[in-house]
């Protein structure tokens, strides 16, 4: 999909699926208020459909207090529904500096690269795990064997993995490893470095990403200054 606005330059809005449940929302090219339905169009449709939604900002050439309004919008729609989000923000500086200018940054949960917004599920489960073993840890249970959930990267895994308590403590002695059932495996590009009883121990050959915490400034108060900018510049027939 791509328009033409007044000074002909072009801007495109791509849906992809990575991974299952994983909706990608590519922008590229130049972005504003001709732009804004096709991009929020494109991000609602998605939500419908997805578990985790990213928004990829990597091609942006520019964009205005209008998609930053839609951007804010979305994850808001998106925390309502229980839904992740992410934006990937490999992208022209001037890009970031609106971003960081209008203070959404640390709102968009913002990584680096796709590849990073794609391992944040499996941080989350390993996180799950941590708290499970912690758990088990203040109960006295430390050698027994107990249930942990699988840390794959399917957004819709409900699988669990029974082993002793030792061996889960030797699978966190890398960052960049994770506890995943047989056959899930195929789920990322991952390097099987140890075959369990019932699992596999696996490990990110090109690294993993945190999701940032988001800032505590309120969402929905951010998201109506950036309307009232949206507003400033319909009627002043310009774009910041």
């Amino acid at each position: 999909m791509m328009r033409d606005s007044p000074a002909l330059l072009k801007a495109t809005v791509e849906v992809r699926w990575p991974r299952p449940r994983a909706a990608l929302v590519v922008l590229a090219g130049e972005h504003d208020l001709y732009s804004a339905d096709e991009v929020r169009h494109a991000l609602d449709q998605s939500l419908n459909d997805c578990g985790r939604l990213i928004v990829d900002l990597s091609a942006a050439e520019s964009i205005d207090s209008t998609i930053l309004a839609v951007l804010v919008e979305a994850m808001q729609n998106a925390s309502d529904r229980e839904r992740r989000f992410n934006v990937v923000l490999g992208t022209a500086p001037v890009v970031e500096r609106i971003l960081e200018l209008a203070g959404v940054l640390p709102l968009l949960n913002v990584v680096p690269t796709l590849e990073q917004a794609l391992a944040a599920n499996e941080v989350l489960f390993r996180e799950v795990n941590e708290r499970i073993h912690h758990l088990i840890q203040e109960t006295g249970g430390a050698h027994e064997e107990n249930e942990f959930v699988c840390e794959c990267a399917s957004l819709g895994c409900t699988e669990t993995i029974r082993m002793p308590v030792s061996e889960y403590k030797a699978v966190r002695e890398s960052p960049r490893q994770f506890l995943v059932a047989f056959g899930h495996e195929q789920e990322a590009p991952y390097r099987v470095v140890r075959v369990g009883t019932g699992f596999l121990v696996v490990e990110r050959e090109q690294g993993y990403g945190v999701e940032p915490k988001a800032d505590e400034r309120p969402v929905r108060a951010t998201l109506r200054e950036l309307r009232s900018q949206c507003r400033v510049t319909r009627n002043n027939g310009r774009y910041p």
